[in-house]
């Protein structure tokens, strides 16, 4: 039988890994005294140091990240993944728009790395594992202009616009990440101060501007009081927790269940909840409000113990059909209220802000 024919070892990709071992060989035979010696145990760790570090520790093109305007096959590869595994709640489309966005920061928040919103070679890897691919340079790729933030984006570069807003003087609230109404009557002020135009998004002018000494602080004069509601505040706090673990009996902050996570939230807000949901569903204090009739920020119960207790579950209402809620092996998360699910077992609502 004729002999298998070894596999030439140059059809391997030639990469830091493989070239150091061999460049510390060949500096050690040809080194004869110990000076050559720890010149290449030297080179050698220094390349090894470069082989080990992570992707994000190295500058990226933008064609190897996926993010928000993009629309490609890769994208609608990365959707499927994250549908798959639960942190995408629509249907894969390809476009890489707000829910892909969010989505994708869940997951990084999941597997504590850096949570941006944008899918690198390091998320990618993970969410992908043995279907990871590098993305091809070839792909076409959205404009790398600044990208706005708006309302409903969360992520670090929010927190950075949060940080800076507060230094500046008009945001007063907790940095949390996200870009609900609060951070939104922040960037409003901050353009109305600095004669831009308030849109209370930050797109180009705005984040050109802010983050350099001609931005102006506020001086309280000639700022108009923003009209936040206490609803739209409640829900921010919310938000600030979506991703965190679900535990039975947890009450916060890096675990809850559904009434632990609901009664967190609005201590926060001075208000003072029952800790069970079929109690805080019972809490007379707070109007009971049918399910036409709710608004954002109304709490919303559901039987989903037969009746034993009357409610064992309990959400957020965040308006459009959808509410904030704390569920086994998900952890906080928004959930569509009229999916059968909770349709089937919708109770009431209360409406603890008028």
């Amino acid at each position: 039988m004729a002999a298998r024919r070894k596999k030439s070892s140059f059809g391997r990709r030639l990469t830091l890994e493989n070239l150091f071992p061999c460049v510390l060989a060949l500096v050690w035979q040809k080194g004869r005294c110990r000076v050559k010696r720890k010149i290449a145990l030297f080179i050698s760790v220094l390349m090894l140091t470069a082989a080990l570090l992570p992707s994000t520790a190295l500058a990226l093109e933008r064609y190897e990240v996926l993010a928000k305007g993009d629309k490609d096959q890769y994208v609608l590869q990365l959707q499927k993944a994250l549908f798959e595994k639960g942190f995408l709640k629509i249907k894969p489309t390809g476009y890489f728009g707000t829910d892909t966005q969010k989505a994708v920061y869940n997951f990084q928040k999941s597997e504590a790395i850096t949570a941006d919103g944008k899918a690198g070679p390091v998320t990618l890897k993970l969410l992908l594992g043995k279907n990871y691919k590098p993305l091809p340079s070839t792909r076409k790729v959205a404009d790398a202009e600044v990208e706005a933030i708006s309302k409903g984006d969360e992520g670090d570069n929010v927190k950075k616009l949060q940080k800076r807003l507060k230094a500046l003087g008009y945001y007063k609230d907790e940095i949390t990440g996200f870009f609900g109404p609060l951070t939104f009557e922040a960037v409003k002020k901050f353009q109305r101060v600095n004669g831009l135009p308030e849109t209370g998004t930050a797109a180009e002018k705005t984040l050109g501007l802010i983050y350099t000494d001609k931005a102006k602080k506020s001086n309280g004069k000639h700022i108009q009081t923003a009209s936040v509601s206490k609803m739209d505040k409640f829900i921010e706090k919310a938000k600030k927790y979506i991703g965190k673990a679900y535990r039975r009996g947890g009450n916060g902050p890096d675990a809850f269940d559904c009434s632990g996570f609901t009664k967190y939230v609005l201590k926060q807000m001075g208000v003072t909840a029952p800790r069970t949901a079929d109690s805080q569903s019972q809490n007379p204090i707070w109007e009971k409000v049918e399910r036409d009739q709710l608004r954002k920020g109304d709490l919303v119960f559901f039987d989903t113990r037969n009746g034993n207790p009357p409610v064992g579950h309990v959400g957020i209402y965040l308006g459009k059909g959808k509410f904030l809620h704390a569920m086994p092996d998900e952890g906080v998360i928004i959930s569509e209220l009229a999916t059968k699910y909770y349709t089937e077992r919708f109770k009431w609502g209360r409406r603890v802000f008028k």
